[in-house]
């Protein structure tokens, strides 16, 4: 008997053990995991990494017109009806062979578009570090997000608490004879005045962990646990230093620089088209024909042999190369517009980032004070309404006041993570 209770309390107790893994199906992430899980399921970095497939693909297309080109053919032909004329010319032919070309010279033309191609899969590979920056960034923002809608969340679920807790200290003081009927109702009207302030913060957390779940390719139902909290460090910011660290790690300027270049070649290899192009051929062919067999053996074939230099001279497209060069110039004026355009708007971004860094910074401490302060008042008030010192409509702005100060310090955490992100996204070596 005591074998058959202590197995049913092995079972119950591996029933309830199963009960509370399945409660709790969910995810811990802190930011580096949330940054990795995002990295990983991007389909902008998938796509990224196939662009940098597709241009070296592409170089090697290019580069392919510097090197030989062995070609072999073979034709067998049936000629129906010819001329008298043709007295070399046979019922039956049968021609095969092997051509070889090798450019010798073309002014730049193929080497200027193969720097071109060399220098884009470069360009490809400082914008999938640009998308990984990008994508980083996001998460980050996504997971700081997700933290501070569960603190919001919290902070409203202590405040409609606290509320219900001072409505039951209303009610003690009402069975005293020292509060009336009004203040009743307008206790139970503050209390009714939480629940959707509830609904908003639970419903906001909801989006923000919908939204990380979707960055990280996980099922939207999916809980997660943040184990990380907003960062919190005293170390000032440099906007000169942090100016040097963009022009040194930010890879959209590297990659801007990189494309000028590019597109300068281009140029080169569209202004060499204009010019002559030189190549040695080689052919081998043997070739033969008969009139009396549509088989024509190795007795009648006959070998010929053949090579030389080729110069190819473009002397008049209708100005087809002309309107090629006119776009390869613009294409590089672009380019240098942008250029500047991109470093002013990411100078300008900085700036903003390490500036509200710096104010953010000097706000925390006023927030925690603040904060401070307002738990104190709130104390003192609960106290003073408990012995009848203090009306209800003090307590309810002491309670006010305090949750107030804890969201805006919460914000302000969050806002000095976010800008903190921003800097880090602009400047923070690979």
């Amino acid at each position: 008997m005591r074998v058959i209770k202590t197995k049913k309390l092995v079972l119950i107790f591996g029933i309830l053990l199963l009960r509370t893994s399945l409660a709790y199906a969910g995810l811990e992430l802190g930011i580096k995991q949330t940054i990795d899980a995002a990295l990983k399921a991007s389909e902008s970095l998938k796509i990224s990494e196939n662009n940098l497939k597709k241009t070296n693909a592409v170089y090697k297309q290019v580069r392919s017109g510097l090197l030989p080109h062995f070609n072999a053919n073979a034709a067998w032909t049936h000629n129906n009806e010819y001329p008298v004329i043709a007295d070399k010319t046979t019922d039956y032919e049968l021609s095969s062979g092997i051509s070889v070309t090798q450019l010798l010279w073309s002014f730049g033309r193929v080497s200027s578009a193969v720097d071109a191609a060399k220098k884009s899969v470069k360009v490809v590979k400082l914008k999938q570090r640009a998308t990984q920056r990008d994508i980083r960034y996001t998460a980050e923002i996504s997971y700081y997000t997700l933290l501070l809608t569960e603190k919001v969340f919290l902070i409203a679920q202590e405040s409609y608490d606290t509320i219900v807790a001072n409505k039951t200290l209303l009610e003690q003081r009402s069975q005293a004879g020292r509060n009336s009927k009004r203040d009743i109702i307008k206790m139970d009207a503050d209390i009714a005045a939480r629940i959707p302030q509830l609904s908003t913060a639970r419903a906001q957390q909801q989006t923000a962990l919908k939204t990380l779940n979707t960055l990280i390719d996980v099922p939207l139902d999916t809980e997660i646990k943040l184990t990380d909290q907003f960062p919190l460090d005293n170390q000032d910011i440099s906007y000169e230093q942090q100016v040097n660290n963009l022009y040194a790690n930010e890879p959209s300027l590297k990659s801007l620089d990189l494309q000028i270049k590019a597109a300068e070649a281009v140029l080169d290899s569209r202004r060499a088209d204009t010019l002559a192009t030189v190549s040695l051929f080689a052919n081998s062919d043997y070739n033969g024909g008969s009139n009396d067999k549509k088989y024509i053996g190795s007795d009648s074939m006959d070998p010929y042999a053949s090579v030389g230099i080729r110069v190819n001279v473009p002397l008049w497209n209708g100005g087809e190369k002309r309107a090629i060069i006119e776009q390869a110039k613009v294409d590089k004026d672009n380019l240098r517009l942008q250029r500047i355009q991109e470093e002013e708007n990411l100078l300008l971004a900085l700036k903003v980032a390490v500036e509200e860094y710096a104010e953010y910074k000097n706000t925390f401490e006023a927030n925690n004070q603040a904060v401070r302060l307002a738990k104190e008042s709130y104390d003192i008030t609960r106290d003073m309404f408990e012995s009848g010192q203090v009306s209800l409509t003090d307590l309810n702005d002491a309670e006010q006041l305090l949750t107030s100060q804890k969201l805006r310090l919460e914000q302000t955490l969050y806002n000095i993570a976010v800008t903190k992100a921003m800097i880090e996204r602009l400047t923070l070596k690979d």
